[in-house]
């Protein structure tokens, strides 16, 4: 199995983010004191905004577990973007939970910061349970 690149061109930072995984959004970074939610992992962040947009481009690109319901037959996968990255990059895996991108359905990011749809999906669960 091999994912889907999708990138988050005027995103993700140029930066690798790790400095400021606390005080700012690794994808937009925006600070956290502007932010409505930040999630943060041991040396990256994304916040609300950013998640909602991640999930918004795997829906539009049905990715397997993000497509809507009446899309569920429908065969074919969505076609690999041309990034000019190699599917060896190391730079190709989560920044969350460093899973490679042959290894989850879809990769979303660019630079140095990605995050994969399980955990775009996890962090969807984490700000529903904080909103209630």
């Amino acid at each position: 199995m091999s994912g889907i690149w999708i990138e988050l061109s005027g995103r993700v930072a140029a930066s690798d983010g790790v400095a400021d995984a606390r005080s700012q959004c690794s994808f937009c970074r925006r600070e956290v004191a502007v932010l409505e939610r930040l999630i943060a992992a041991e040396d990256v962040s994304i916040c609300s905004a950013c998640v909602q947009e991640c999930a918004r481009r795997l829906r539009r690109r049905n990715v397997l577990g993000w497509r809507p319901w009446w899309r569920f037959w429908e065969d074919g996968e969505p076609s690999k973007t041309g990034t000019g990255l190699s599917y060896r990059d190391p730079y190709l895996a989560c920044s969350f939970c460093k899973r490679s991108l042959v290894d989850v359905p879809a990769l979303l990011g660019g630079g140095r910061i990605n995050i994969c749809s399980p955990c775009v999906r996890l962090c969807m669960e984490i700000l529903r349970e904080e909103s209630r």
